[in-house]
């Protein structure tokens, strides 16, 4: 390898680590909610409806439940949340003011009233 060869692939190196923590920085700045929908047994209710609303922006996010009862909302800006989940047959759950911080993955669980 020259010299103009190796000083451009060393540049580049060094490069992407200097950038490197800023990438996974960014990637944080969003928070999630995740959950699981259980009805008063304990089983898991798939098809659920979750309605995820921002108190403060009142942006409205619409979720599903898989087969196993789970949902995830993801790429949340940091902010307080409602949590509402309906199904053909039960109650309407709700869960109010869930704070979403940044990178962190909160848990909610719908059991009490479902």
């Amino acid at each position: 390898m020259n010299l103009t060869t190796s000083l451009k692939v060393s540049f580049l190196c060094i490069s992407l680590v200097l950038l490197s923590p800023a990438l996974l920085f960014a990637q944080s700045e969003k928070g999630a909610i995740v959950g699981v929908v259980t009805d008063s047994t304990g089983g898991r209710v798939s098809g659920a409806t979750v309605t995820i609303t921002n108190l403060g922006t009142k942006t409205i996010q619409t979720f599903e439940t898989n087969d196993e009862g789970l949902y995830e909302a993801p790429f949340l800006n940091p902010a307080s949340y409602m949590v509402v989940v309906s199904a053909t047959g039960f109650k309407r759950a709700m869960v109010n003011e869930v704070i979403v911080n940044v990178g962190r993955r909160e848990s909610v669980a719908h059991d009490r009233e479902f």
